[in-house]
């Protein structure tokens, strides 16, 4: 992704004056791609290297086709939303990463994660890291809501891979209660993680309230970049920088 976006912001800056970069462009993307697939097909048949392999041609496909979906839009401009709206990720002169998705820009985690299977992404999967990520930059809960199975839980782990954050799943149920949720807010806020609580509607109304107001807390000490604060339960408890709580609701 680092290269991808390094590649087509560079296309971006000299379109106006070379008319012949996009062109020259779509191909290194495609072959680019064409490698990544030889890799996959000749490279080492163990099951890492392959799942890996696999990844990176996911990334890449996503990254040559939306090259050629704000060609076709006529996109002359990095700034320009056409753009903006992917995935992208920088590198500055100090070696520092980041992910930016439209004017969010959030550290990366460099959290290890192992090699997983990523997911292909969609326009609609889009949607879904723009709605999050939107959400994780005003130091707010993303709320992604949709039927049972279409892939919620899914999508917010796959964005916390692409930025390097750990997600912690959480399945809610009528027996969790005030402790429990304060335990896991008090967590994520210390180890600076993301939490995913599947299914929050099905907690109890009173425990919804106390909830809320536990989260409130955490999101208020991240917007005012405190180093510890004063949880509502009365322990002071310290604060890592980039938690965040993602709830998924049907």
């Amino acid at each position: 992704q680092l290269l991808t976006t390094r590649t087509v912001e560079d296309c971006l800056h000299k379109m106006r004056t070379d008319k012949s970069i996009v062109l020259t462009t779509s191909k290194r993307l495609a072959g680019m791609l064409e490698e990544l697939v030889e890799a996959v097909t000749q490279g080492p048949t163990d099951a890492v290297h392959r799942m890996l392999s696999a990844n990176l041609v996911a990334v890449m496909m996503h990254g040559r086709e939306a090259f050629e979906e704000f060609t076709k839009n006529k996109v002359t401009s990095s700034r320009d939303f056409g753009w903006q709206r992917h995935p992208r990720v920088y590198m500055d002169g100090k070696g520092k990463c980041s992910v930016a998705i439209t004017d969010v820009n959030t550290p990366y985690g460099h959290e290890y994660l192992g090699v997983k299977t990523r997911l292909v992404i969609t326009p609609l999967t889009e949607r879904c890291y723009i709605s999050i990520v939107q959400a994780v930059g005003m130091y707010c809960a993303a709320a992604p809501m949709g039927q049972g199975g279409v892939g919620k839980t899914a999508t917010t782990k796959d964005l916390g891979h692409m930025m390097g954050r750990l997600v912690m799943v959480f399945n809610c149920s009528e027996q969790v209660d005030i402790r429990a949720m304060g335990k896991i807010m008090k967590g994520l806020a210390m180890a600076g993680v993301w939490g995913c609580l599947v299914d929050l509607p099905r907690i109890h109304t009173q425990v919804l309230s106390v909830a809320a107001q536990q989260l409130g807390c955490v999101m208020a000490a991240q917007r005012e970049r405190r180093g510890n604060f004063l949880f509502t339960d009365g322990q002071n408890i310290s604060l890592a920088a980039g938690c965040a709580v993602v709830m998924t609701m049907q």
